[in-house]
């Protein structure tokens, strides 16, 4: 049970870094290395094995083991999730991000570099939870601007999805005239999923997982 906990703890520190912001809970250590850098190591090692093999593609568009792995290690690190399932939700990610650009979404590389600044201003609030990101970042072998550069394409896409989503919501809220949130939460919520439902049933997805 501790060990989950700590692995939470990294989890929430790379999520915090590479995706776009949510609260860390913590930092632990473990003996001579903390859980982070452990952490980091082994997501380093797990990706330097994964090589270039396709393991699907969407709508031509190639996701490589290593793309899939990087994606797999961060969303699914109690290991609860078949790899058809990590394959279901990079394709939904991907068909939101292509359906947000071909409606105009697409953030500037500014908003991008604004979004990092701000992540990397709160994570440096708290010491501790910055000791343990420079360690993670350390077990990866990377520098931290090395770290910031690497991530700047996933926060491109999520902020790309995110303007997408939010704009979507406001527009069901005014044509459906609702105030409640909880009411709005929900029904909009059944839209937009059957929404991605429809765009990826115009997808060729094409999987080779074994």
């Amino acid at each position: 049970m501790k060990s989950n906990n700590n692995k939470k703890v990294v989890i929430s520190i790379v999520v915090t870094a590479g995706i776009l912001i949510c609260g860390v809970v913590g930092y632990t250590s473990a003996k001579s290395e903390s859980v982070a850098k452990l952490f980091g190591i082994e997501q380093s090692q797990a990706l330097s094995n994964a090589g270039k093999d396709v393991v699907a593609t969407i709508d031509g568009e190639k996701i490589t083991k290593k793309g899939f792995d990087s994606y797999k290690l961060i969303i699914d690190y109690e290991n609860k999730l078949s790899d058809e399932e990590i394959l279901n939700k990079i394709v939904d990610r991907q068909i939101v991000y292509k359906q947000a650009i071909k409606e105009g979404f697409l953030v500037s590389d500014q908003q991008v570099e604004a979004a990092i600044k701000s992540a990397q201003e709160q994570i440096k609030m708290d010491s501790k939870q910055y000791e343990a990101f420079k360690e993670y970042f350390s077990g990866l072998n990377m520098s931290e601007d090395e770290y910031w550069e690497s991530v700047k394409p996933a926060y491109k896409k999520a902020l790309t999805c995110g303007a997408y989503k939010n704009a979507l919501k406001q527009k069901f809220k005014k044509d459906n005239k609702i105030e409640d949130q909880n009411e709005l939460n929900s029904k909009f919520s059944e839209f937009y999923n059957q929404k991605v439902k429809d765009i990826k049933s115009k997808t060729k997805v094409q999987s080779f997982l074994k």
